[in-house]
């Protein structure tokens, strides 16, 4: 079935704009597996319930079957540029969702432009998976602009703005894809991951060396939030002018890869790494890191374990120019952290690091080129509190390294609260 229509439309106007003609269910309604129904090139007004449902299409394959598109929403323009009416009261954002894919398989939704509606697109419901995103624009939804629940398998390449909570949220989802992806000037956090396993973040490298982006900015709260969920990998992705943290790393998550990252001009820390264990943060062989210019501190490890800053044999790190430290390890349960092969930790308005607690804390390395580059700071190194055990390994250090009363052993050498 082919749908190229015009639904919920409008004529004439009420105060300069048109009136709402809005069906009281959904715009379109796809259900029972009615399988290979392609919507298409349709205006969809603001519909009460919502614009597109496609509920219970989904097939059931065989090992190694190949897998084939249910339903195909493409090009679509789901929603007003401007807002609904109900007489002369403005009831904007009262609409349902613009897509709202439930307990559905395989559908591909690419090129819509969705408007004003509670969740811009949702897709969830028990065996809902391997559904695609191709492209489009969300904007202005009163909730999340993108929202995905108990799904798996999905890849996903969209721009969202200005949602009216977190632009992006996945919740108790597992093998999520995010390809180049925009979630910009959203009132919660660009990308907020809570119980979502193997969870992928990525930019793509294109073949003349260029990139295309998966960007999270300018949103009222974190750019990325992962909380309670385990093996991501998050690549060479921007985290930049959010109105809170960068990157904030909490409820236990574990097994999260941080690699090349830009995270800068954030109001609060770069990357937050709370209560949260074996993690990574490094560049790539052709790709850099850099967290600068953050209002807070660069990196901050609190009460954390098994944390990897840096990486040999790779292109540059940069943490500089941060509002406090370039990196700030702390907490009494912080434990096995080590800083290895920064080219550049420097420039920072306080110290280049800080040992507030924490066991197993390297920084540095037995090998030469293990070494970090602390310069520029107010003190280099900053170590302090009982309950610190930490080694400081061939390290350039270009300012005063200094160590509190309180210190445990350095390397196995008590520097006794001196200044060196």
């Amino acid at each position: 079935m082919c749908i190229r229509d015009s639904i919920g439309g409008d004529t004439g106007e009420v105060d300069g704009n048109p009136p709402p003609r809005p069906n009281k269910g959904f715009g379109i309604l796809i259900s029972n597996n009615a399988m290979n129904t392609l919507v298409q090139n349709s205006t969809l007004g603001i519909n009460l319930s919502g614009g597109v449902k496609v509920s219970n299409v989904n097939k059931t394959y065989q090992e190694d079957e190949e897998r084939q598109i249910t339903a195909t929403i493409d090009s679509n323009h789901i929603g007003y540029h401007w807002h609904l009416y109900d007489g002369w009261t403005r009831l904007a954002g009262t609409a349902g969702n613009g897509i709202h894919l439930d307990k559905s398989t395989d559908v591909f939704i690419t090129d819509n432009y969705i408007y004003a509606h509670e969740v811009g697109i949702y897709i969830g419901g028990e065996g809902s998976e391997h559904n695609q995103i191709d492209g489009g624009l969300v904007r202005k939804s009163s909730k999340q602009g993108l929202l995905i629940e108990n799904s798996k398998s999905d890849e996903i390449s969209l721009a969202v703005y200005e949602a009216g909570s977190h632009g992006i949220q996945l919740s108790q989802t597992d093998s999520i894809c995010f390809l180049p992806t925009l979630s910009r000037e959203n009132q919660g956090a660009g990308f907020y991951l809570n119980k979502a396993n193997w969870t992928v973040l990525q930019s793509l490298k294109l073949p003349n060396g260029g990139k295309q982006i998966l960007e999270s900015s300018r949103n009222n709260s974190y750019g990325l939030h992962i909380n309670d969920s385990h093996d991501l990998i998050i690549s060479l992705c921007e985290f930049t002018f959010n109105n809170d943290h960068g990157i904030l790393v909490d409820g236990g998550s574990d097994k999260v890869e941080i690699s090349a990252p830009y995270v800068s001009d954030n109001s609060g820390i770069g990357i937050y790494l709370l209560g949260s264990n074996n993690i990574q943060i490094h560049p790539e062989k052709n790709d850099s890191l850099y967290v600068n210019s953050n209002t807070n501190s660069g990196i901050v490890v609190e009460n954390a374990k098994n944390v990897k800053i840096g990486k040999l044999n790779q292109a540059s790190n940069n943490i500089s120019g941060n509002g406090q430290q370039g990196i700030l390890i702390k907490g009494e349960q912080t434990d096995d952290v080590d800083i290895v092969a920064v080219n550049y930790i420097g420039n920072n308005d306080a110290e280049g690091v800080r040992v507030d607690n924490g066991k197993n804390i390297c920084i540095g390395g037995q090998a030469k080129d293990e070494g970090n580059s602390i310069e520029n700071n107010t003190i280099g190194v900053l170590a302090q509190g009982t309950n610190t055990q930490l080694s400081i390994l061939n390290n350039n250090i270009g300012c005063l390294l200094y160590t509190s009363d309180a210190a445990d052993e350095l390397d196995g050498v008590d520097l006794g609260g001196r200044r060196i």
